[in-house]
């Protein structure tokens, strides 16, 4: 929250005539009896992070301990912090004297990461006796974790010197510990204890059971130490020497992973396929058809995927993941150009699936491969009957298939031209903000080469007044969420404005995550099934939040508040638009944008897509902050631009929007400037998107066929949001909402960048 710091200091002078009687005029005040827990919470983590900061963890922690015991009363953003920073200085640190505070204090699913430190305390102070039994645990059952290595290394030279004895390794004990060397990928040393063991255990009686494991453990772990053709030996004999057909069948999956791993794909796919035709019905064999497709996927046998895909919605037909499976056998053969197939699978599926949530992507897909056939006349009826169907509410599916209806209609010579002008103005006219409108102006009217630049909105704080009459409108509107907007108007009196935000930003989260509108806890609706009443109740509330974040300078946290709905009206409410769509950062943009010369209103759109503006946002794939950069990708742009590189930099607002904007620009000089590719090439990667253009089984006429075409999911729905978001920036910030979508692809491409 970087920005927002001066402003935030600006505000402290403001906030000096708020007194605490204001809170007693209001509903719910009894929640500002938590005022000293507040501020003591907020003093104890100050102290902890300087401590954490200076070097001193191990004194830190009394503070982080204070914070977890307040959190039996109270409900604090740093709980898990807290409880996440103990944990770590108690494992780490083996601070013993905390131990068993930690233990009272700590949540139940949390003991595990106490093994370590418990061990070597015990040891510490001389009771090796408990140690014992869980150091022997993790080294023998747990050696190819972190915990089995440091209990290895650390922990057992520590409690053999305390005068600690190991006991004697039982048969078992020994077999695991030789599976263990082997995920620990010591493939040597695994394979000479299971020759030492074949050996030990030969005329032994009581290990027979166990030897019998050892043909299989060796030949798996010549497997993964990629022995391949000594693995190869070992499956097929033990293929011969199989017990029952379900046994075999278990080494014969392994025997076709070797051929996988091999580079004979077709003979792993016969013979993951020859298993399952003996186990189709068994839950458990679904995974061995998606081996076979795994295998086939680096050969031209797309047919042949798509009737795999089409055999597991067959065989369970009501497992919902193999459903989705099956429609994924009308998508591969439309991503290979195989249009008459797909239109034949996906009438298939419709047969079967009619009432799956997918039928509308199959009807799509019929529809689209008809018009991919060039059966202009025929793809435009099913595009019409697809757009009069589409349910009330997926006005994308409604608007893209009026749009292509259009386009098939024109090039069916049907209804002259005219009348396919007025179907482009129609549609161009729409008062929706999608996708779809912007590839409908390109086709009606000739579009201005240079769009007029967008002006960014500043934000200004607000004086005192405007912030107690935003408070109070909040507590009187919503009184049943009093208690965190109490709470967080005890920070504003004390100046602390990054925890008040943080304070308003808990209603938001539980709204956000809330199913169908807001948890019960924040405002709880008069009954239960009255889902209209909590989504009317949800907007109120998320507008007036944005109300409180705007007086506080916090504009990226209005978007963040309206992400999960992308229903907006270009021709409705412009304040609730601006709500949705600010301009945060604008002193920032405005200056990286003139040094990369990119559009304001591109780089505003892909911050709204990719992170709502959160600075600190990161993807489950570790991509990072505003722009939402991986650490390899800024890494490899640091290189090319001869800057030094520290993945820090990421969190940096202002190095997080220079590298995403930078990465903009030389996606548009790849691309020639064609905006829709850049913004491909962005989610997907600019060497798929070559790849794309070059791909000649599945030849795209025209820029709006090629979005279309777009063989990954994410990647086509990302191209239309942003495209969306650009035109809402350009209608709200004076550039007419009007987004340059060319109709005419140029398949060249530089070769500047490839990552």
């Amino acid at each position: 929250m970087t920005f927002a710091s001066t402003r935030y200091r600006r505000a402290r002078i403001l906030f000096g005539g708020l007194a605490f009687a204001f809170l007693a005029e209001l509903p719910g005040a009894a929640g500002a009896a938590s005022a000293p827990d507040l501020l003591l919470e907020y003093n104890a983590r100050q102290r902890a992070e300087r401590l954490d900061v200076a070097g001193t963890p191990k004194e830190a922690l009394p503070e982080w301990l204070r914070i977890i015991k307040l959190c039996r009363r109270e409900t604090f953003f740093s709980c898990a912090e807290a409880r996440k920073r103990v944990l770590a200085l108690v494992r780490d640190e083996t601070a013993c004297d905390a131990l068993g505070e930690v233990r009272r204090l700590i949540q139940k699913g949390d003991e595990p990461l106490l093994q370590r430190p418990s061990i070597l305390c015990a040891i510490r102070k001389g009771r090796v006796s408990h140690a014992m039994k869980p150091l022997r645990d993790l080294v023998v059952r747990a050696s190819e974790s972190p915990d089995g290595v440091w209990a290895r290394d650390v922990a057992l030279p520590e409690y053999i010197k305390a005068g600690g004895s190991w006991p004697h390794y039982s048969a078992r004990e020994k077999l695991d510990e030789a599976v263990a060397l082997r995920r620990a990928k010591r493939f040597d040393e695994a394979l000479q204890k299971f020759r030492a063991l074949d050996f030990e255990w030969r005329g032994n009686p009581s290990a027979a059971d166990l030897r019998r494991l050892l043909p299989f453990e060796t030949a798996l772990t010549q497997f993964r130490a990629t022995s391949l053709e000594a693995a190869e030996a070992g499956f097929r004999k033990l293929v011969k020497e199989a017990r029952s057909v379900e046994q075999a069948d278990g080494y014969r999956f392994w025997l076709a992973s070797t051929f996988q791993k091999q580079g004979r794909l077709l003979d792993a796919s016969k013979l993951f396929e020859q298993i399952y035709g003996r186990h189709a019905r068994e839950d458990s064999a679904r995974s061995t058809l998606m081996r076979s497709i795994e295998a086939l996927r680096k050969t031209s046998e797309v047919e042949r995927i798509s009737r795999l895909f089409e055999r597991l919605g067959a065989d369970f037909p009501n497992h919902a993941p193999s459903v989705e499976l099956a429609f994924r056998a009308v998508r591969v053969l439309a991503d290979a150009g195989l249009f008459k197939l797909a239109r034949a699978a996906a009438t298939r599926f419709m047969r079967r699936f009619g009432k799956h949530r997918r039928r509308a992507d199959a009807d799509w897909m019929i529809a689209w491969s008809t018009f991919k056939l060039a059966e202009w006349k025929r793809a435009a009826a099913l595009f019409n009957s697809l757009a009069r169907r589409s349910r009330v509410g997926s006005g994308t599916v409604t608007e893209g298939a009026a749009y292509w209806a259009a386009v098939a209609s024109e090039k069916a010579a049907v209804g002259g031209s005219r009348t396919i002008q007025n179907q482009f103005a129609r549609l161009a006219e729409t008062t929706g903000a999608g996708f779809y409108r912007h590839l409908a102006q390109s086709r009606s009217a000739p579009i201005p080469r240079t769009p007029k630049p967008i002006s960014p909105l500043t934000t200004s704080m607000g004086d005192a007044t405007a912030i107690e009459q935003a408070f109070k409108r909040f507590l009187q509107a919503h009184p049943l969420a009093n208690r965190s907007a109490l709470r967080a108007l005890t920070f504003v009196q004390k100046g602390l404005l990054d925890e008040a935000d943080r304070e308003l930003f808990r209603i938001q989260e539980q709204i956000r995550t809330a199913k169908g509108g807001p948890k019960v806890s924040v405002v709880p609706p008069p009954t239960s099934n009255d889902r209209a009443w909590m989504r009317r109740t949800a907007r109120g509330i998320l507008l007036d939040l944005n109300g409180l974040h705007r007086v506080l300078g916090n504009t990226y946290r209005v978007a963040q508040n309206l992400r999960f709905s992308y229903g907006y009206r270009i021709n409705g409410d412009d304040a609730w638009l601006r709500s949705a769509f600010p301009t945060p950062f604008s002193e920032i943009v405005a200056r990286a944008a003139h040094e990369h010369r990119v559009p304001l209103d591109l780089i505003y759109a892909i911050m709204h897509t990719e992170s709502s503006f959160t600075p600190d946002a990161v993807s489950p794939a570790n991509a990072q902050g505003l722009m939402q950069i991986l650490p390899s990708t800024a890494k490899k742009i640091a290189a090319q631009r001869g800057m030094p590189f520290d993945a820090r930099d990421l969190t940096a607002i202002s190095k997080n929007i220079d590298f995403g904007v930078w990465y903009l620009r030389e996606l548009l000089t790849k691309f020639h400037d064609q905006l829709p590719l850049a913004i491909a090439a962005y989610n997907g990667g600019p060497h798929n998107v070559a790849a794309w253009l070059d791909n000649k089984a599945a030849p795209a006429r025209t820029m709006d066929e090629f979005l279309e075409d777009i063989p990954f999911r994410e990647t086509r729905f990302y191209v239309r949001k942003v495209i969306a978001a650009v035109g809402v920036y350009r209608k709200l910030y004076g550039a007419g909402g009007r987004v340059t979508v060319p109709i005419a692809l140029d398949t060249r491409y530089e070769n500047n960048i490839n990552f």
